[in-house]
């Protein structure tokens, strides 16, 4: 049992996902965030790989990794979606029912 309280739902980015969880601010337009997250994680997934010099992707993958959604070996280019990668696929998937696995 946790004494810590449930967030409040203005503190909440998608599913049991906080913005605080992720590192992010409410600034902005957060359901163009959880689509971008989202977007990048399924490349991931699908073993989309960017390269080094495709700095969006570069910089998505160590900002992943730093948040626990990916892990990676040898490059963090080639990362693969963590158990909570794979929650925030789930809890944010989208209506045109993209497959998750």
């Amino acid at each position: 049992m946790s004494d810590q309280a449930p967030p409040h739902e203005d503190d909440i980015l998608a599913g049991s996902f906080t913005f605080n969880d992720l590192g992010l601010c409410c600034c902005g337009c957060p359901e163009m965030l959880v689509e971008y997250i989202r977007k990048m994680l399924l490349r991931v997934h699908e073993r989309d790989f960017g390269t080094y010099e495709d700095l969006p992707y570069m910089f998505f993958v160590n900002w992943a990794d730093d948040k626990g959604l990916i892990n990676h070996g040898t490059t963090v280019r080639c990362g693969w979606l963590t158990d909570k990668g794979r929650k925030f696929l789930a809890e944010t998937e989208s209506p045109a029912g993209e497959k998750n696995q």
